[in-house]
């Protein structure tokens, strides 16, 4: 539908740049030789997964994941193994001790190898120290949902400064981004840096934040992705407002410049943001400036092919920069080799 001089409602709200792309069609390619097969090579299958959310990968190409549901566990994949190691929670027990989860969400491991998970339903992040299965909880309180800063409600992924001084976790129904000290205890107050103005699509606003990076060498910038709000946004921690940059408010699609409940993110050391655009079933690239994305995986309709994905959630690279994907209805992690 033509609306104006605009082809679509769509390019009305596009910058300038991004609607010449608009105008040109989709584009495959992308700079500096970024490309990927978009044939997935399953890495781990429903033989041993359930539904997994978020996924690290560490300087030694060593892969964790999160299994939400009924296993409720952290699986560590080491290099070139084929089988995956149980290294936190209790396999198909979920709970609210310091060895359990309730819906765990994300994970990440420091220099120093503790690791680190956002426990949604128990309110808490739980650091697990030299490889111990007992956790100790470094922000929230467990089983205490709320909106004080020393509170959660429905934390989902986090993302860590480069010195591992700080982590900034995205508290979802509280719309809102936390940071916190890495060595904090439980019941110590969070520093909101974003949000916090209820839900909404307004640029002082956050609108269920699920997905959040954060790399100070490349931008000064958090990037984050609004669930419900369809959209990613740039926030420089502790402003008041921030910026949309790809996705238009409150409108879900799947045409490139639209997003359906976004969820994980990354960013590339040439500002590059890839957003696993969950609902479309696909993998979209924003390059710098372009709110116009490039698919580079996934078909953009549900299936369970090599070259399809299923509700997808997480996202990772490793030292090769392939990439890898957690397909959640499909209970696997495809493996995007860089071409």
């Amino acid at each position: 539908m033509r609306v104006g001089h605009f082809q679509t409602v769509e390019e009305k709200y596009l910058p300038l740049k991004s609607r010449r792309a608009f105008r040109k069609g989709n584009s495959t390619s992308a700079p500096n030789g970024l490309r990927w097969n978009t044939t997935g090579i399953t890495i781990l299958s429903s033989s041993q997964l359930t539904s997994i959310s978020g996924l690290f990968i560490d300087s030694n190409d060593t892969l964790y994941t999160v299994d939400e549901q009924s296993n409720q566990v952290v699986w560590k994949l080491p290099k070139s193994t084929p089988t995956a190691i149980l290294v936190a929670g209790l396999l198909k027990s979920g709970g609210s001790s310091a060895n359990q989860f309730n819906y765990p969400q994300d994970v990440y491991v420091d220099s120093q190898s503790n690791l680190y998970v956002t426990d949604y339903y128990n309110s808490r992040v739980q650091k697990f120290a030299n490889q111990s299965k007992i956790g100790q909880t470094v922000a929230g309180i467990s089983g205490s949902s709320g909106v004080s800063l020393n509170q959660f409600n429905g934390l989902r992924y986090f993302t860590f400064d480069p010195t591992e001084t700080y982590m900034y976790i995205t508290d979802y129904n509280n719309h809102r981004i936390m940071r916190y000290l890495t060595n904090s205890s439980t019941g110590d107050n969070g520093t909101l840096v974003a949000g916090g103005n209820g839900a909404g699509n307004n640029n002082n606003q956050l609108n269920s934040p699920w997905g959040i990076y954060y790399l100070p060498s490349v931008s000064n910038y958090m990037y984050i992705t609004n669930a419900n709000g369809h959209t990613l946004m740039r926030w420089i921690p502790g402003a008041s407002s921030g910026e949309f940059i790809a996705g238009i408010p409150n409108l879900l699609g799947s045409s490139s410049s639209l997003l359906n409940t976004p969820t994980g993110i990354k960013i590339d050391i040439y500002q590059n943001v890839f957003v696993v655009d969950t609902n479309n079933n696909r993998v979209q690239m924003f390059c710098p400036n372009s709110s116009i994305g490039i698919t580079i995986a996934g078909t953009g309709i549900s299936g369970s092919t090599a070259t399809q994905l299923n509700g997808p959630r997480g996202i990772a690279f490793d030292s090769s920069m392939n990439m890898y994907i957690t397909d959640y209805n499909n209970y696997r992690i495809q493996k995007f080799n860089k071409l």
